[in-house]
């Protein structure tokens, strides 16, 4: 019969030496650091660094043909010395105002309407999300007729497809670059 020393697996570290031991307050840091950099990253993507190049070619007269020259404040004093300045930020407060309010309490009652088991409620819901729908299948259809698949059982009637003599991009060669961008197809 074993004894209990002899059943116990080793403590010995197996890891390599480049690899440090964490204790569990640093294992519960790291898996934090990791669960916030999704939003870190899109922070400093999607708006820390556009706000400093904003910021930077406020300071710069560029017309995006020539190089950008440096004005330091001048762009910032003639806007304040506008005189229709007043009006547009009276004009975009006043949008602001009164269209995210009314497109709020429309979007939530269109909400409210679709959530509700009412009569005719199948074809509300079908009209409502139509235009949303039909670009997708349009864009669908015209890749698949400038590009048809190459297996013969997906393709179309013949009389769908393109003839011969159509401009359009049917040839493998010419339609490879649809074919790696049409993401909508299946069986190419």
């Amino acid at each position: 019969m074993a004894t209990r020393s002899e059943t116990t697996t080793s403590s010995v570290d197996t890891r390599p030496l480049w690899i440090p031991r964490l204790t569990l307050a640093q294992r519960r840091n790291v898996l934090g650091y990791i669960f916030i950099s999704p939003f870190v990253l899109g922070f400093l993507i999607w708006f820390l660094i556009p706000a400093g190049v904003a910021a930077y070619l406020t300071t710069q007269k560029w017309d995006l043909i020539n190089a950008p020259e440096y004005v330091g404040t001048a762009n910032i004093e003639q806007l304040l010395s506008d005189p229709l300045l007043p009006q547009t930020l009276k004009a975009t407060f006043i949008y602001t105002a009164v269209s995210v309010p009314v497109g709020l309490v429309f979007s939530f009652g269109l909400a409210l309407l679709i959530s509700n088991e009412l009569p005719g409620i199948s074809i509300f819901r079908t009209i409502f999300y139509l235009p949303s729908i039909v670009p997708a299948v349009a864009n669908a259809a015209l890749w698949a007729w400038m590009a048809p698949p190459r297996s013969s059982s997906s393709r179309a009637p013949s009389a769908s497809r393109p003839s011969k003599a159509c401009p359009c991009p049917t040839a493998s060669h010419a339609a490879s670059w649809t074919r790696s961008c049409g993401s909508c197809w299946s069986g190419c």
